[in-house]
């Protein structure tokens, strides 16, 4: 009976930096090249499939909210459906750190600075509260979520009305002196 050695120690692969052999999905085994620890390595090959193309080349943000997939591209805000057919729902500010999320079927978006809100088929922009300059969105317990950009506050919309953003709704975040970066 032949014996196949599937994987032995751990071992960095210079052509495959995130090489790991802990996930068995799309992986193939291939030899090491020399000075390795172990003769093989498992190679992970993404699953991946074209299934829509943007008019633009880089895709700032995507987003699932209430089975929908949303995506920012190009300072626009667009659905993307099953069929790959992707939808303008509006103009939103281009911005490397756009960040997407939901609330309650309703979409909301910040980027470069500004909040948005996708009611149904109109994209608005609601009313600042506490700070006006926008990090990113995050949805927790019914709550929207806002980082200041730039800066240490957090503030929160109301319960399930991402539109609503109280002035006195916000904390600062006292861990450290440092900036937020994002809110997850």
């Amino acid at each position: 009976m032949p014996v196949v050695e599937w994987v032995g120690q751990s071992a960095q692969d210079r052509e495959a930096v995130a090489a790991n052999s802990s996930r068995l999905l799309n992986l193939y085994r291939e030899s090491v090249q020399s000075g390795g620890l172990t003769r093989y390595i498992l190679k992970p090959v993404p699953g991946q499939a074209v299934i829509s193309t943007l008019s633009t080349a880089l895709l700032r943000a995507m987003g699932w909210v209430s089975g929908d997939v949303y995506v920012a591209s190009g300072g626009v805000l667009y659905t993307v459906a099953a069929d790959g057919t992707a939808t303008s729902k509006g103009e939103i500010r281009d911005s490397e750190e756009t960040t997407i999320a939901g609330n309650n079927f309703l979409t909301t978006v910040c980027s470069a600075g500004r909040y948005y809100v996708l009611d149904g088929g109109a994209l608005t922009e609601p009313p600042a509260g506490a700070f006006s300059d926008f990090g990113s969105v995050a949805f927790l317990n019914n709550y929207t979520l806002l980082t200041e950009r730039n800066g240490r506050r957090v503030q929160w919309s109301n319960p399930a009305d991402p539109h609503t953003l109280d002035g006195l709704s916000f904390g600062t975040t006292e861990g450290s002196d440092d900036n937020n970066i994002r809110g997850l």
